[in-house]
């Protein structure tokens, strides 16, 4: 069945389109290259890049801005971006990508949740070793 005919008269929807995404949710960057928002890439790239750039300033000001969004504003908006990706992941992933088929949507939304949980799985590990290490 042709997707645009799925998407453009609603007639079928995905059974997973309100499930949490936990590979949107951990990896939105790398997740909206493949999923049709390849700006969220670019997107990281400069709130990750910002903070150094406005802490290598010699104005005062920005010099106390930068470290403050470096090391605080910097991770509450990828926190934000994380937990709104994860939340409506699916949905967008549905609507900007033309797919093949539902199965193929469902196929690809499964293994990014798999990477997703390996990842988030790998990283909580890690952080728990480090904590546990330095107790």
């Amino acid at each position: 069945m042709n997707t645009n005919n799925c998407q453009q008269n609603n007639t079928q929807i995905p059974s997973n389109i309100k499930s949490f995404n936990w590979g949107s949710f951990v990896m939105w960057n790398w997740w909206g290259l493949w999923n049709g928002r390849p700006q969220l890439f670019f997107l990281y790239i400069a709130i990750i890049g910002i903070g150094p750039l406005l802490l290598c300033t010699e104005v005062a000001g920005l010099m106390f801005f930068g470290a403050c969004f470096d090391w605080f504003i910097s991770p509450i908006i990828l926190f934000v971006m994380s937990i709104y990706y994860g939340i409506n992941g699916n949905k967008i992933a549905w609507k900007n990508k033309k797919w093949e088929s539902i199965e193929k949507f469902e196929n690809s939304s499964k293994k990014w949740n798999i990477a997703g949980l390996v990842i988030f799985g790998l990283i909580f590990f890690i952080l728990s070793l480090y904590v546990m290490t330095s107790i």
